[in-house]
């Protein structure tokens, strides 16, 4: 409150006092030479004592988690060390995609209509996106908006259980294996092509099927990554993939069979650069994986992906090696045995040799 109290000076001048008392403020006092002046000057330091009264006791309110831009979330946490390696791959499509939308249209219609609308889309390879691929956006969405919540200290809100948007079977597992007729057109086809490219392709699927690791193991090798060395006489070799290259960010060792050294050495006469990656004329994964798609087709193959010549040659390993499960696993990467036996998928034609 404003007090005003008059001070006689000895000379008896009158000067005017303005005591400005606010509680949980310190009190101000002023002395002014008229009553005005001391009065204007207290009523207005009374009235910023109280308002910053007011604001102090007003509660902090929460960060509002549901007005973020879900894009924005999203991007975050791709980069956030939370973040597994194979998010930063299509976190991108669906910033794309959710950028302008808030957290709090994060919702059953909203997801409904996300997943129609990305089935009408082509993705970068000209192919609609998959209800795989649909799936592990909203997932990736659900994952980022639980980690913000963490982020601000607040409670995650409720996400849709959006699994029965989804048609039943879209999640089987898959079992394409190249047949035997297939492989020789593809090869057949690749050979033909008398170009650097069609070369480099060629023996990239048959390191591909010898050795069952991923496009991106295969186009990022180096030579460095190769060890060859004899042993009692006899020719030996492992591929050292590093962990930079692999889906799980660790280092791998694959053996390498005397089919691989073979196509390892032609790849030499090829590429004799020892600074360059052993598939350097094509590019990069992606562009790789875009020019096999294009020959595939050509060569006749229906449904064909590159990735299914790792299913390809995990089985193969797997078939030639029955009773060391185990040491493929480690070979191709695989952690546990439900991924494993995701991968090894026998033909009815394979199981010929365990009757008469």
């Amino acid at each position: 409150m404003l007090s005003l109290s008059k001070r006689v000076k000895k000379n008896g001048e009158c000067q005017w006092q303005a005591t400005v008392r606010v509680p949980g403020q310190k009190s101000v006092s002023k002395t002014f030479e008229t009553w005005e002046a001391a009065h204007d000057f207290g009523e207005n330091l009374e009235r910023e004592f109280l308002a910053l009264a007011a604001k102090t006791a007003e509660p902090d309110l929460p960060p509002d988690l549901l007005a973020e831009d879900l894009g924005e979330v999203v991007a975050a946490f791709a980069k956030s060390k939370r973040a597994a390696k194979r998010h930063a791959g299509f976190a991108p499509t669906v910033v794309k995609n959710v950028s302008g939308c808030k957290v709090r249209d994060f919702r059953m219609r909203w997801v409904d209509e996300y997943i129609t609308k990305m089935r009408e889309s082509q993705s970068k390879r000209g192919a609609v996106f998959s209800f795989n691929s649909i799936f592990s956006h909203l997932c990736l969405m659900s994952l980022a908006i639980r980690w913000r919540a963490t982020q601000l200290d607040v409670e995650a809100p409720a996400l849709p259980n959006f699994h029965a948007l989804f048609p039943d079977g879209y999640d089987v597992k898959r079992e394409r294996r190249l047949a035997p007729d297939e492989e020789r057109a593809l090869i057949h086809h690749l050979c033909r092509r008398r170009s650097e490219e069609g070369r480099f392709l060629c023996l990239l699927v048959l390191l591909a099927i010898e050795t069952a690791a991923r496009l991106q193991e295969l186009v990022l090798a180096e030579w460095s990554e190769f060890v060859i060395f004899n042993e009692n006489g006899r020719e030996k070799g492992f591929w050292m993939i590093p962990g930079e290259h692999t889906k799980t960010n660790r280092k791998r060792e694959v053996p390498l069979s005397e089919k691989a050294r073979r196509i390892l050495r032609a790849l030499r006469r090829l590429q004799p650069d020892g600074s360059q990656p052993i598939f350097c004329a094509l590019r990069n994964p992606h562009h790789a994986s875009q020019r096999f798609a294009i020959h595939a087709k050509r060569a006749g193959l229906v449904n064909f992906r590159f990735h299914d010549l790792r299913h390809e040659g995990a089985s193969r390993m797997a078939l030639r090696n029955p009773d060391q499960p185990y040491k493929v696993m480690r070979a191709v990467g695989h952690s546990d045995m439900a991924t494993f036996n995701g991968y090894v998928n026998i033909l009815p034609q394979e199981l010929l040799d365990l009757v008469d």
